[in-house]
């Protein structure tokens, strides 16, 4: 079991309440995780099930960590909840273990990478993505960390774009660009990713887009360009702001991205 009590949603206690759920499920724990800094892949050696009770930090680092090992459940214990939402819909957390442990079937989960580091539901490219620093920077009362990230996405917005080249088309310049993984569309499987790029001639086209990322249908606007490729590449003058799976990063100026089938085993219930 790996439970990050400094999760969003999860808190002090929720070793103990995860230990309750699961006895009443008829289950117990033989091995406890809580410091993520100590997780290694041999940990699971001998576990039937991998339970995760964490945000997409925690189910991130343990999904890129056990692949191929035994099935994971990725329980929603953050704010966000991005690849457990993907996989269980929005669902608290003992009523998605009940679930997994009642009536879950393991499959394979398909994911990308992205020069090397995994992803499984999606990765944000671009200027647009320092708004996740700004977020994070809220979160924990850095008013000034966040004015800062706000300045820089204004300031880099229209002035640094990105090339991006699925494999097989063109290179072309975009202010920010996304690699979905199937678990985005709800699925666990698939054949390729779907790259989508944002073109924002004006200010307005940023902000319809990021509202209808809230509401649904972003991916339809006339500011976004989609196609499908199992592979591809971007390129910026200079570091590329990235977001995988939630968690904010940074690449040098070229990122290589590909389609990985041989990710975790992970227990669904559809």
């Amino acid at each position: 079991m790996i439970v990050n009590e400094a999760a969003g949603s999860v808190g002090p206690g929720g070793r103990e309440k995860l230990c309750v759920e699961l006895e009443t499920l008829g289950a117990r724990a033989t091995k406890w995780v809580a410091d993520l800094d100590q997780l290694r892949e041999g940990d699971a050696v001998e576990a039937d099930l991998i339970i995760v009770l964490g945000g997409d930090g925690t189910a991130s680092k343990a999904a890129s960590l056990f692949c191929g090992g035994p099935p994971l459940v990725l329980l929603p214990g953050g704010t966000r909840n991005l690849l457990s939402h993907a996989l269980y819909g929005l669902h608290p957390w003992p009523e998605v273990l009940r679930a997994a442990l009642e009536r879950g079937r393991a499959v394979r989960l398909t994911g990308g990478e992205a020069n090397g580091r995994k992803f499984f539901v999606a990765a944000m490219f671009g200027a647009p993505t320092l708004l996740a620093g700004a977020r994070e920077a809220a979160r924990s009362g850095q008013l000034d960390l966040m004015v800062w990230g706000l300045k820089q996405v204004l300031t880099r917005m229209f002035a640094r774009r990105i090339a991006v080249r699925p494999f097989g088309g063109v290179a072309t310049r975009a202010e920010a660009a996304g690699v979905l993984c199937p678990a985005y569309r709800g699925e666990v499987e698939g054949e390729s990713l779907e790259w989508v790029r944002l073109n924002a001639v004006h200010p307005l086209d940023l902000l319809r887009v990021g509202i209808r990322s809230v509401f649904g249908g972003w991916r339809d606007d006339a500011a976004i360009e989609r196609s499908w490729s199992r592979s591809g590449e971007i390129r910026a003058v200079g570091a590329v702001p990235a977001v995988l799976d939630g968690e904010p990063t940074t690449f040098k100026s070229h990122v290589r991205v590909r389609m990985v089938t041989d990710g975790p085993n992970v227990l669904v219930t559809v």
